[in-house]
């Protein structure tokens, strides 16, 4: 795998460079030396990452959900608190994708953020609804799931469904 980048003109000008391209081949290099390296990322490196970030939305969706239950004991609403919770749990359904990308696994991640988000700011909110839009409309574009199972398997989130017994498909380990 061969990186290319590729200078604007300008930038060209402006830096006084001749070619406005060059190659970085770290990846091949690593790949062709060290082939291990490889599937060693897929295998240990890439699902400790990818918990390390699940840790941390967990971190800052508990930081607001506490503001925003503190809000609503008063007899206030924080919607900038419930958009950030509904933002997060729904991120954490996107960042699940990453560990399995089969179209049934992709429904329930987004079906149990739903579910979370409902659970976190309550069912009256718009922002799991928005949330889940966004979320689907980004895993249609940058994979293969399908938008309107996507934000289907979304919707039963938000209305109670079990995401367990509906996608029972997902062979999550």
């Amino acid at each position: 795998m061969l990186l290319t980048f590729t200078l604007p003109k300008e930038a060209t000008s402006f830096y006084g460079a001749s070619d406005t391209s060059f190659d970085t081949g770290i990846d091949s290099f690593m790949i062709s030396q060290h082939p291990y390296l490889c599937l060693n990322w897929m295998d240990n490196i890439l699902p400790k990452f990818i918990q390390i970030v699940m840790n941390l939305l967990d971190a800052l969706k508990t930081s607001f959900s506490h503001r925003s239950l503190t809000a609503r004991s008063m007899g206030k609403r924080d919607s900038v608190s419930d958009a950030t919770v509904a933002g997060l749990s729904l991120l954490k359904g996107y960042v699940r994708t990453y560990r399995n990308a089969d179209d049934k696994c992709m429904q329930r991640y987004i079906c149990e953020a739903n579910t979370e988000c409902v659970r976190e700011i309550g069912g009256a909110s718009i922002f799991c609804q928005l949330g889940s839009y966004a979320t689907s409309y980004f895993l249609d574009r940058t994979s293969d799931g399908h938008f309107e199972q996507l934000y289907d398997a979304g919707r039963r989130g938000r209305s109670g469904y079990d995401c367990q017994q509906l996608f029972l498909e997902c062979n999550e380990v």
